[in-house]
């Protein structure tokens, strides 16, 4: 299991927070001392009851069934436990619960002596909600007698069914007839409230059959209604029909009179419901739990229980009990999951906590909020987070979710402790640095893994089957990438894949072959639903609109996007300018990346840039923010010709245009560029100008209310960011490239490329799509990767589990405890954060996390590059400026 799956079923449970698997030891005094504290706080007593008369095969609870053997010792350890509790509750009981197991499958003398001791040992309030959980066969005129006595005003009765073939089959013994004498002799008794519970779509249940015996049993007259799903387990099967059998169910309880009441069931009447957790939702009222496993609830003080039946037994009223502190801040987190499900009323909220529910929304829950809908005068979640994990995740404390990892991996203090030990005992980890710098001089630095040397065919049908194969089980995560190489002109700083001058002919072929790639992968990916769309370049502007158009409809018609999906594309002023903006607006597009790089004349000129005037790009922004688009801007720091002043210059009036992000790059002279080619080198003095100006940069964008997004640049707010490429870092997400030098990545199964000299084949041949190059993937490449991706700001522990199944410092300890050692990271519970100042050391401590067989292939590669007597340290702080 991962621990995404173990978290959800922890965050699902109805009511249970904080998480019992947290419980520690806990003295009696600290309990004596918050009931002390509690007062005068709304309270309950829940007594809990283990035994059931027989072990029904549906049946998930924790329940005994030996006999009545076990009852007499468990009656005696009840009540002393009563006698202890006793005096440390100041305050009156005004809701009490038998729960169970079965409550009624006591003989009348055990219920007699525990309904005295609970009048013995407690003060009641004047009116006492006080419900029974009973099933219809346990039901006898004497305990009748006694609930009456006990002044018992509810009972639940647990009937599940009233088909006798699928009682038979789950092994239940009980008849309708049993459940018409318990009614009555409940009814004779003076209860108030009678509760069936029944459960749809329990294996071989029909439709026909639940809606003829639901009608017999509404005819008994019960207050109230409750019809629980039927989830697997045991090896039992629900029904087919258990979706419309729960349907039909709720529509005839409707029709008759029955009406959904909140934080309970159906009935008919407000007063039917269950108090006690009517009251621990909507008042947060404490519990005093009785009873082996029975948990207790104390109003911001204590969260406990006691655990393990034969220990409970032998502690004879004194057993242990284990538990959390219940903070504020975890109360309230508490309040809001439970009830915001069904209506949170803001003036409980300001009554309970002394301050309004909004403000503590706003400051430490503000993702919730765009969640909440008014209703009359509470609050709701929406829909969709009203059921399961959704709601409780919501609000679940971080330092919780840290510490249940942590657990889970078998990790309590962060390391793996076996681990550590080993580390002492072997040879330390002496990674040659200065081979990673000159891994870092010459490899690319876009976060290519595994690294390429040789560009290995990969079949068309391979690719296919490696989407397909993803297909299984789509990913959240999934981004289509276009790549238009062509450009006005080729500029001399640029390292991307691109083509300078294309002819309209050309531009009209390229557009269909990648109408055509889309048709061919379509298939491959039919159930997954793309989160984010990216057109790069080049300068994807250069397309016309007729072409624009048509490919992004055969985009549209082949795949399936999410709901709110990310539609990035990159442009130059002057190419958007020519009527490309109406076609972006038409399909969606709600995110625009302008490279503007530079508004000095005299910098475009050195670096072969079309000039471009500020009053026409201001323009342009202004319609594209007419249009509802996100806007990224892109500037260079460190151009030929390029001054301090003059980009001082450019960053000021970008700033005024206040674009939601602004990147800026510095120039990095890698030898993909034309002025590398050319012979053109940094200086010292241009190196520190360029430096001088990415300082200046940051210092003006934080001045300027920009915030620096992980993984990304400086945005106004971080849903600005370049989703696909966040995703692609913090979740190795999958993205599916089409065109001309396009990169592709399938989680696990493959990454590739197109080639160059195929893909214009393949413009000219439409029959040939044998166009890339690339190999098939192991999930350890995917692990290195999202590593190197990932050093530079920190590593999610629990995402990493989450995509890959094992625990991160488990697989990969030489590497961190290196790091460790040297300062380098700091290693929390779920995170593990680079304490790595300079970009350029993430770059080469990255290399680390190189599989050794690609250390070796590489090796192999730069035989006649490298030299071990070169320090490649210099020349690399060159090419890397050390503020980016």
């Amino acid at each position: 299991m991962r621990f995404g799956e173990y978290i959800k079923q922890v965050q699902a449970r109805e009511h249970v927070y904080p998480p019992l698997e947290l419980y520690l030891p806990l003295p009696r005094e600290k309990i004596a001392a918050a009931w002390e504290v509690n007062g005068d706080h709304p309270t309950g007593i829940y007594l809990h009851i283990p035994f059931c008369e027989q072990r029904c095969r549906f049946c998930y609870c924790d329940t005994i069934v030996k006999g009545t053997a076990e009852h007499e010792p468990y009656v005696k350890a009840l009540v002393a436990e009563m006698q202890s509790m006793a005096a440390s509750l100041s305050g009156k009981i005004h809701t009490v619960y038998f729960g169970g197991g079965t409550p009624s499958a006591l003989g009348e003398e055990h219920l007699e002596t525990i309904f005295d001791a609970l009048a013995r040992n407690f003060r009641f309030a004047d009116q006492v909600h006080f419900n029974f959980e009973a099933t219809p066969s346990s039901i006898s005129a004497g305990k009748a007698k006694i609930l009456e006595r006990a002044k018992v005003n509810r009972v639940t009765l647990g009937i599940q069914s009233a088909d006798p073939e699928i009682l038979a089959h789950l092994e239940r013994s009980q008849s309708f007839g049993q459940i018409e004498r318990a009614v009555q002799l409940l009814r004779q008794a003076g209860v108030q409230y009678i509760n069936f519970d029944l459960i749809a779509g329990l294996p071989n249940d029909k439709m026909a059959s639940f809606e003829a015996n639901l009608g017999r049993l509404l005819a008994l007259e019960p207050d109230m209604v409750h019809i629980y799903p039927f989830s697997e387990r045991g090896g039992l099967k629900p029904s087919l029909e258990k979706e419309q059998i729960q349907r039909v169910g709720q529509q005839m309880l409707e029709a008759n009179g029955w009406g959904p009441t909140k934080n309970d069931g159906f009935g008919k009447s407000e007063k039917a419901r269950n108090i006690q957790v009517v009251q621990k939702i909507e008042e947060a009222a404490s519990t005093l739990g009785l009873g082996v496993g029975s948990r207790s609830h104390v109003f911001c003080q204590l969260a406990y229980q006691s655990r393990g039946y034969r220990a409970y037994i032998q502690a004879k009223g004194h057993p242990d009990y284990l538990g959390l502190t219940l903070t504020r801040r975890v109360q309230i987190q508490k309040y809001l999951m439970d009830n915001l499900k069904q209506g949170l009323e803001p003036a409980n909220f300001a009554r309970l906590f002394g301050i309004p529910v909004i403000p503590v929304l706003e400051r430490f829950y503000p993702h919730a909020l765009p969640l909440l809908e008014q209703r009359g005068s509470t609050l709701v979640l929406e829909e969709s987070y009203r059921a399961g994990h959704a709601a409780n995740a919501l609000f679940f404390d971080q330092r919780y979710e840290q510490r249940l990892f942590s657990h889970f991996v078998g990790q309590p203090q962060g390391w793996p402790s076996e681990r550590i030990s080993q580390a002492t005992k072997s040879k330390e980890l002496t990674p040659d640095l200065n081979w990673c710098r000159f891994l870092a001089l010459n490899l690319t630095r876009s976060n290519v893994y595994p690294p390429v040397l040789q560009k290995k065919p990969i079949s068309h049908q391979e690719v296919f089957d490696a989407w397909a194969r993803l297909n299984e089980n789509p990913p959240d995560k999934l981004g289509i990438y276009i790549h238009v190489p062509y450009c006005t002109t080729k500029c001399s700083f640029c390292y991307c894949y691109s083509k300078a001058q294309a002819k309209p002919d050309e531009l009209e072929a390229y557009t269909k072959a990648l109408q055509r790639q889309m048709v061919s992968l379509r298939d491959a990916t039919k159930d997954g639903r793309f989160n984010t769309v990216y057109l790069g370049g080049g300068t994807p502007s250069i397309l016309s609109p007729n072409q624009l158009d048509a490919l992004f409809t055969t985009m549209f018609d082949s795949f399936d996007m999410a709901p709110g999906f990310q539609f990035n594309f990159e442009g130059t002023p002057q190419t958007l300018a020519q009527g490309r903006l109406e076609v972006l607006a038409k399909h969606s597009v709600n995110r625009l990346t302008v490279g503007i790089q530079s508004l000095d004349p005299k910098v475009l000129s050195a670096i072969s840039r079309a000039e471009q005037g500020p009053e026409e790009v201001e323009k342009l922004l202004k319609r594209a923010r007419q249009a509802e688009m996100a806007l990224n801007i892109d500037l260079v720091a460190g151009l030929p010709e390029q001054s301090f002043s003059s980009f001082v210059n450019d960053l000021q009036t970008v700033l005024r245009w206040r674009p939601d992000v602004l990147h800026v790059y510095p120039f990095s002279n890698t030898a993909e560029t034309v002025l590398y080619r050319r012979g053109w080198r940094y200086t010292e003095e241009q190196a520190t100008e360029r430096s001088k100006m990415m300082r200046y940069a940051n210092e003006e964008l934080r001045r300027a209310g920009y915030l620096e997004v992980q993984n990304e640049a400086f945005c106004l707010d971080a849903s600005a960011r370049n989703i696909q490429e966040t995703d692609k870092i913090e979740y190795c997400s999958s993205v599916m490239g089409f065109g001309y030098a396009a990169r592709s990545h399938v989680f696990g199964q493959a990454s590739y490329g197109t080639d160059a000299a195929k893909y214009r084949q393949y413009m000219a041949e439409p029959a040939n799509n044998e166009i890339y190059w690339g190999e098939l993937l192991s999930l350890d490449d995917d692990m290195e990767k999202f590593l190197l991706s990932n050093l530079a700001s920190y590593i999610d522990r629990i995402r990493f589990h989450d995509l890959f199944g094992e625990e991160v410092l488990e697989r990969f300890w030489p590497q961190f405890l290196w790091l460790h050692q040297r300062g380098l990271v700091d290693i929390g519970r779920t995170r593990i954060k680079s304490k790595i100042r300079r970009s350029v050391d993430h770059i080469v401590f990255a290399k680390l996390f190189f599989n050794q067989k690609y250390h070796q292939e590489l090796r192999h590669h730069f035989t006649n590059a490298y030299d071990p007597t070169e320090d490649y340290e210099q020349p690399l702080l060159r090419s890397v400026d050390p503020n980016f």
